[in-house]
C-alpha cells in the first residue's frame, strides 16, 4: 500500500479514470433487479473509494517530501504533538521523520471528512466546501458505509435501493468536491 500510494503523484488522473470507469458500469443492465441493485452498491462505493484515493494520495504526496509539511503535520497532530519520546528518539527524529509521518498518515481513513478537513486546512491551507455541500458529500459517505459494513442496510435493517439518477449525483458531487481541492492544490497556498 506505501508504495502505491508513494507511486501516484498523478491523482488526479487516477480518480478521473476510476469514476470513468465506474461510471461506464451504470449502462450494464441485468435482468435480475437484485443483482442491478449490488452493481449500482458497488458503483456507489467505488465512487467514494475513488474520492478517499485522491485525498490520500494528494496529501502523501504533498506533504512526506516537505520537510516544512511533514514539521507541520508533527506539530498540529496530537499522535505526535503529546506524545513523549525518548532521547533516542529525539536523536533519529530527523532520519526517521518522513517514514513516521507517511506511516501515520497510510493509517488515516480518509472518508472522515472531519479529520482530513483539519489536515488539510492546517497543513496545507486548502479550504474544503461549505458546510452544506460536505453534508450532501457526508449522506453518500454514509451509503458508502452501509454498503461496505452492512451489505447494503441501513442500521434499521433496510436494504439501500440505487438509481441510476443517484449515482449520476454521487458522480457529480464527489467530481465537484475533489475538483475544488485539487485546484487549490495546483496552486500551493501553503506556499504563501
Amino acid at each position: 500500500m506505501s508504495d502505491s500510494v508513494a507511486g501516484n503523484v498523478s491523482y488526479l488522473e487516477t480518480f478521473e479514470e476510476s469514476v470513468a470507469s465506474l461510471s461506464k458500469l451504470v449502462f450494464i443492465e441485468i435482468s435480475d433487479e437484485d443483482s442491478q441493485q449490488a452493481l449500482y452498491r458497488l458503483i456507489h462505493a467505488g465512487l467514494i473509494a475513488s474520492m478517499e484515493t485522491y485525498l490520500s494520495d494528494s496529501f502523501i504526496n504533498t506533504v512526506v517530501p516537505s520537510k516544512e509539511l511533514r514539521n507541520s503535520v508533527m506539530l498540529t497532530t496530537p499522535a505526535f504533538k503529546e506524545k513523549k519520546y525518548s532521547i533516542a528518539e529525539i536523536v533519529d527524529w530527523d532520519i526517521n521523520a518522513a517514514n513516521n509521518v507517511k506511516k501515520y498518515l497510510l493509517d488515516v481513513i480518509y472518508h472522515n471528512l472531519f479529520v482530513v478537513q483539519k489536515m488539510f486546512e492546517t497543513v496545507l491551507r486548502v479550504q474544503f466546501p461549505s458546510e452544506d455541500d460536505l453534508r450532501v458529500l457526508q449522506k453518500s459517505i454514509d451509503k458508502r458505509h452501509h454498503i461496505v459494513h452492512r451489505n447494503g442496510r441501513n442500521k434499521k435493517g433496510v436494504t439501500l435501493s440505487l438509481e441510476v439518477a443517484d449515482l449520476n449525483s454521487t458522480v457529480k458531487c464527489v467530481r465537484q468536491f475533489v475538483l475544488g481541492i485539487d485546484k487549490q492544490m495546483r496552486q500551493p497556498p501553503w506556499l504563501n
